[in-house]
């Protein structure tokens, strides 16, 4: 299980191509892809960085450094709902451009009547 999802971690720089860095924390061997865009500055291999890292919606591993959500884990706040899924549960906008944070049907209010009451 990856333990830095949803976390601000700190990784260096282990490789790069023409839009993306890779990096990887030293706790955990895994490798997340960060937009060249999205760097705070121009890095190098060795250097390190701090960002949110998170799955994207290609289910491909990333690192921010410009979108750092307030919601995080054990960290809650408001978003904005965009999609429901009566199947599954809400979408929700954290503030990440290639991703919508979902909240299980598990863990939302079993009050139907007060969700569609709330939609009008």
């Amino acid at each position: 299980m990856n333990t830095d999802l949803g976390k601000i971690v700190t990784a260096v720089m282990i490789d790069e191509n023409e839009t993306d860095y890779f990096v990887q924390p030293e706790r955990n061997g895994k490798t997340y892809r960060l937009p060249k865009d999205e760097a705070p500055q121009v890095l190098h291999i060795g250097g390190s960085v701090q960002g949110f890292v998170y799955e994207n919606n290609h289910h491909q591993l990333q690192m921010t450094c410009d979108y750092i959500p307030t919601i995080q884990v054990d960290h809650y706040d408001f978003g904005e709902v965009v999609s429901v899924r009566r199947d599954l549960g809400v979408f929700v906008d954290i503030g990440l451009p290639n991703k919508d944070i979902v909240v299980s049907l598990d863990d939302l209010p079993s009050l139907k009547h007060f969700m569609a009451a709330t939609r009008r």
